[in-house]
């Protein structure tokens, strides 16, 4: 589009510096040339100006065309749901048909004086910040989802983003700093070639002009904490697999010479198919080139030491993370602390608690104080876990010496060969209906999905179904609460409260769903378990699960006062 003011464009910035590209734009404007008296340039500018509408002319066209035939496809009922996918498709092309002419050619022609008023009129920093986000997401098939709005930290600001040609979301993490060194380019360049299913993809970035921000893939699901305080405490095979994951993440991540610098529940999520992601954005980069004799030093940290980080390192860091403060650990001693960090999470999945708990930071200060030092009042801490090998490798991973420590894991990897025959392993001590449910997920690992197309078929009385009341968002974040609610149905002795808080009438999530919902819920699962679990169902499995759903169902009756 505008191809004479792009050429222009170009010459100006081949032939001379910046400034003196952007002199030349001012003294070519149409007004500029009248107002100096040079009548036969401008003259030839504004003919050069009037031709660039031909093209601009054929954009509109498209945009008229595809708008139309959609407003005559709904009008004929021709078209579903999709119909506000290609609206908002539509709708984004000609924004940024309109900001390209804005800027391509207004502003070569013409001295435009809208974005010092913008400037002069703002209210506050946002208002410039999403003018620039939203500008500069057009070429990326962006839009910043303005509902979602923001979550603001010590070192970014976060915004969810959804792409309509893909149906999609990601996220878009703008940096709060002035400048970006080429090092620090070089790292965030880094995160873009690493390939794991546990570790966040960075899909885009734009680091060479301030503000600064880079687009990942965004976790349709929660993070560690809200899970377990979802669903309580994980079985030994879901501790077993989420621990497998971590650590191979952090593995794969060591080789990249990338060390994870805060491995805490709060920043470890579950996403739709029930798996462990990790944000590669708190990590620092290690490499031999810059940091002499294989160290980290404090000031390669990135951000200020702020009370939440502190407060990370009391609960979930090693001992030698603790007491050093930020100061020099060599390479070998922060994979060491991580596999601390690690046994501290697996703790915490196993027990749903913090091994070092309290209200307040000295509370928590305390409790680790004398958990590190007494070996009695650890143990009888560390009592709690289940018989099983997984307690046993947890209990290696949590000894306060760092060389104890390493004896039994001298790596991650080592760690990772511990934990692989576990995620293997069968318990015979399962119960059926439990059995029947694993082998559902190892021999069709569109389980879910499948169970979800069956559930958003289901006819409700006023004629729509239960798929036109859930967003393409709300459909993909199901999934790992599906794993979450069968968990709870299969363990209603153990964790009822958590089943209760879950379905009660006054919960916000779940408080609008009725005894016969939840009837139609448990009877499709079933219903999906049977069909991918031919080959070992029988009356017995049946009455086994029939035994489940008639306990969640006077439970869920009992609330409803029915």
């Amino acid at each position: 589009m505008a191809k004479k003011a792009t050429s222009d464009t170009k010459n100006s910035k081949s032939d001379a510096p910046q400034v003196e590209a952007s002199e030349a734009k001012a003294t070519s404007q149409i007004e500029r040339l009248y107002e100096q008296g040079k009548l036969k340039e401008s003259l030839d500018r504004f003919s050069s100006f009037l031709d660039c509408f031909e093209e601009i002319d054929f954009e509109l066209a498209r945009v008229k065309s595809r708008l139309s035939g959609l407003e005559t496809d709904e009008k004929a009922q021709r078209i579903g749901p999709e119909a506000l996918i290609m609206r908002n498709q539509i709708s984004f092309d000609y924004q940024k048909t309109l900001v390209d002419f804005r800027k391509n050619v207004l502003g070569q022609y013409f001295d435009l004086r809208g974005e010092a008023d913008f400037l002069n009129s703002i209210n506050d920093r946002d208002q410039v910040m999403h003018k620039i986000l939203d500008l500069r997401l057009l070429d990326k098939h962006y839009q910043r989802d303005e509902a979602w709005g923001k979550v603001e930290g010590n070192s970014s600001i976060i915004y969810r983003l959804f792409n309509p040609g893909m149906r999609r979301h990601a996220i878009a993490m703008m940096i709060k700093m002035p400048h970006i060194d080429e090092h620090a380019k070089q790292e965030i360049e880094m995160l873009t070639d690493l390939r794991h299913r546990n570790v966040i993809k960075l899909l885009d970035s734009e680091i060479d002009r301030f503000p600064f921000f880079v687009i990942t893939e965004f976790v349709y699901g929660d993070n560690l904490p809200n899970a377990l305080r979802i669903v309580g405490p994980r079985s030994v095979s879901q501790t077993i697999d989420w621990l497998y994951q971590l650590t191979d993440a952090l593995d794969y991540l060591r080789h990249k010479r990338i060390l994870h610098t805060n491995v805490r529940p709060s920043k470890i999520y579950i996403d739709d198919e029930w798996q462990i992601m990790i944000s590669p954005f708190d990590l620092i980069k290690i490499t031999a080139t810059r940091n002499q004799g294989n160290r980290v030093s404090k000031s390669e940290y990135p951000g200020e030491r702020t009370f939440n980080r502190y407060l990370d390192v009391c609960q979930y860091g090693s001992p030698e993370l603790y007491r050093a403060d930020g100061e020099t650990l060599d390479l070998d001693a922060m994979c060491l602390s991580d596999l601390y960090s690690i046994g501290l999470i697996g703790y915490k999945i196993l027990t749903g608690e913090d091994l070092f708990s309290g209200k307040k930071l000295y509370d928590i200060i305390e409790n680790r104080r004398k958990l590190e030092f007494d070996e009695k009042a650890l143990a009888a801490k560390l009592a709690v876990l289940p018989v099983h090998p997984i307690s046993d490798i947890i209990r290696q991973l949590l000894q306060p010496d760092l060389e104890e420590r390493k004896k039994a894991y001298p790596n991650l990897h080592a760690l990772l060969r511990k934990l692989t025959p576990l995620t293997r392993s069968f318990n015979e001590d399962v119960s059926p209906v439990r059995q029947s449910y694993r082998r559902c997920l190892a021999n069709n690992r569109e389980f879910v999905r499948d169970f979800y197309q069956a559930f958003y078929r289901i006819q409700l009385p006023n004629g729509k179904t239960y798929g036109d009341y859930f967003s393409d968002t709300a459909r993909r974040r199901q999934s790992s609460m599906l794993q979450m609610a069968i968990d709870l149905l299969l363990d209603l002795d153990e964790r009822s409260e958590h089943f209760v808080e879950l379905v009660h009438p006054q919960n916000a999530k779940h408080g609008g769903f009725s005894t016969k919902d939840y009837a139609l819920f448990i009877d499709t699962l079933i219903d999906t378990i049977r069909l991918n679990d031919q080959l070992h169902w029988n009356d017995g499995l049946e009455q086994g699960w029939q035994e489940v759903r008639d306990k969640a169902m006077k439970m869920i009756g009992d609330l409803h006062g029915e």
